[in-house]
Parts: C-alpha cells; sequence; structure tokens
C-alpha cells in the first residue's frame, strides 16, 4: 500500500497539521522500503483510532468460490449470447431469404425463385451457384440489385454464369443482399 504524496484526506484525519508536514516530507525523499515502513505505520494508526483490524484473513470457502465462478461465468454467456443475438438482428435486419428452385434455362443461365421469409424487406445484390461442375464465384444481377419485400417472391434471372450445370445435380445456390447478408440453400437442378 502506497500513500499519495499529497493526500489531502490523510493530512485531515491521520495528522495534525506539523505531523502531516512531517509526513509529506518524508514521502518526498523516501524509498519504496521506507515507503512500505510508512504505509504500515500509517495503517497501524488508523486501525487504532478506529478500533478495527484491516488485516483480517478469513474469507470463504473454496466450493462457495467455485459456485460464485461459474454464477459468474453463466452469467458472462447470457449477456455475450443476447448481444450477439441483437446484433445479428440489426445487421441482418430480419431479413431471411429462402432460395425456393433453381431452373436451367439455357446452356449456362439460371432462374432462381426467392423467397422473403423475415420480418424486413431485402435487396439481393448478388448470387452464387456452386457444384459438382465447379463454383461460379459472386455474380451480380444482370438487372440489378432486386428488392425483396416480407413475405413475397421473386424470381432472378441469373444471366449467363459461364458454368454448364446439368439438370438433376445438387447444386449451392446461395444469395447476398445488400447489408451484406449471405443466405444459402442447396436444390436440385430443373430443367
Amino acid at each position: 500500500m502506497l500513500l499519495a504524496p499529497d493526500a489531502q484526506i490523510t493530512r485531515r484525519v491521520l495528522y495534525t497539521n506539523s505531523e502531516s508536514d512531517f509526513a509529506i516530507q518524508k514521502i518526498r525523499t523516501a524509498n519504496s522500503y521506507e515507503l512500505n515502513t510508512l504505509a504500515r505505520e500509517t495503517l497501524a494508526k488508523v486501525e487504532s483510532r478506529l478500533d478495527i483490524k484491516l488485516t483480517s484473513r478469513r474469507g470463504i470457502s473454496p466450493i462457495l468460490a467455485t459456485l460464485l465462478l461459474i454464477v459468474i461465468a453463466v452469467a458472462a454467456i447470457v449477456v455475450t449470447y443476447a448481444w450477439i443475438m441483437t446484433y445479428t438482428t440489426t445487421v441482418t435486419g430480419g431479413a431471411n431469404l429462402g432460395v425456393m428452385s433453381i431452373t436451367k434455362y439455357n446452356a449456362t443461365a439460371y432462374i432462381i425463385d426467392v423467397k422473403n421469409l423475415g420480418t424486413a424487406n431485402a435487396t439481393v445484390e448478388k448470387i452464387r451457384i456452386a457444384g459438382s461442375a465447379g463454383n461460379t464465384g459472386w455474380k451480380s444481377l444482370p438487372d440489378g440489385n432486386t428488392l425483396i419485400p416480407t413475405g413475397a417472391s421473386r424470381t432472378l434471372d441469373t444471366g449467363n454464369v459461364g458454368i454448364d450445370f446439368s439438370v438433376g445435380d445438387t447444386v449451392t445456390v446461395s444469395v447476398r443482399t445488400t447489408l451484406p447478408s449471405e443466405f444459402s440453400s442447396k436444390l436440385t437442378l430443373e430443367g
């Protein structure tokens, strides 16, 4: 325990004016050993004036300490979970897009049916189709961004994606919104 050089409380409570001037001078010129000794002396004076013992060695049992740590850890987990859920809802804005179907209409062009199952409007920005024939990478929609209101469905034309998937292939269709949030579904390619 170290004392502050100009501790006003120490000056008023522990010492008379002459004692405080002496103690402050002693603190300013003391090395660490002397400061520790001075701290012990000051603590003894406080204990004697307040008639209490500040160095009690009693503590809580190890079982109570363990239970307390467990309760604190569980509370921290609950708070973190609540914060993450609030953050993700805020970021995604309550949008939840479901890719309902994918249909091939040209050698490398597809039509995707998307429905907004969430509680907020979503604007589709890009799509990606992945399967055994490869991955298209993220492609912007040829018609630009498409707004899908809550509860509504939209048919999105991918245009030429450059990869020829076969009818009956299982592909993963991912849709990215402007937030950005990504929604994926594994579907069988229809013809």
